[in-house]
């Protein structure tokens, strides 16, 4: 066994103290692109609070920090380690009204800068790699997921197209600074529908490149090299201006 799935095995053991666990497995870059900087796990559980004292208390001797639904683990083994933590009802009553084309706007947490997505959720769970489950709830999830509903694409659809007219009348009257900070969002909402119109889930901005500019949609529009220009422009002007916040 190589010392990675020694780790893996060893977090799991421990998460498995816990009888309240219906399900974990491994999420994030690390499956797609064995990116070992960092190990994302998505915890399924009948009691999260329980879980979570659990959490805390096995990895106590190290620095333990939350943020939202997840708990991070500093320098364990070296590594980062993450805890996405779901209650099970909670996780099926959203992949229920996610699935329904219901709840889909975006999560604005501090950790993401232009919005958590559900379909990000929706990504990792059809591409987990399960490492406990009861009663096959885990494979049931990926099994869910593994059609893209259509119900969820046309109301991604909708949802992009109103905000993309309300940001286009308003891009009309603003200031530099304002165009700049509204042409990153019509970027945002234009990635998002073109996911969406290929019936592909979003799974963030990491990693991205050689996804969208391989969607069918954006083949040979002249349009998205500008998008992304303006897109580090904005950043870079805000880099600049941060001594004013």
């Amino acid at each position: 066994m190589s010392n990675q799935n020694k780790k893996i095995d060893e977090i799991v053991k421990l998460l498995l103290h816990d009888d309240n666990i219906i399900g974990i497995s491994l999420v994030g870059s690390f499956i797609k692109y064995n990116d070992y900087n960092d190990l994302d796990f998505l915890v399924v559980s009948t009691k999260k609070n329980v879980t979570i004292n659990l959490i805390k208390d096995n990895f106590r001797l190290y620095d333990v920090g939350f943020n939202d639904d997840s708990i991070r683990v500093k320098n364990y083994m070296n590594k980062e380690i993450g805890f996405g933590l779901y209650d099970k009802k909670n996780m099926d009553d959203r992949l229920c009204n996610y699935l329904n084309g219901k709840n889909l706007d975006p999560i604005y947490k501090n950790w993401n800068i232009v919005g958590w997505l559900p379909e990000c959720l929706l990504y990792d769970i059809l591409n987990m790699q399960i490492l406990f489950e009861n009663d096959m709830y885990m494979t049931n999830l990926k099994q869910l997921v593994s059609i893209y509903s259509p119900k969820m694409k046309s109301s991604i659809i909708r949802i992009c197209d109103e905000k993309l007219d309300n940001l286009c009348s308003r891009k009309n009257k603003a200031n530099k600074i304002e165009k700049k900070i509204i042409e990153s969002e019509i970027l945002s909402l234009k990635i998002r529908k073109a996911f969406a119109k290929n019936e592909m889930y979003f799974r963030g901005y990491k990693n991205i490149d050689n996804t969208f500019l391989n969607l069918t949609v954006l083949r040979n529009q002249k349009l998205l090299k500008a998008y992304f220009i303006r897109l580090f422009g904005v950043f870079f002007m805000l880099k600049k201006c941060v001594i004013f916040l």
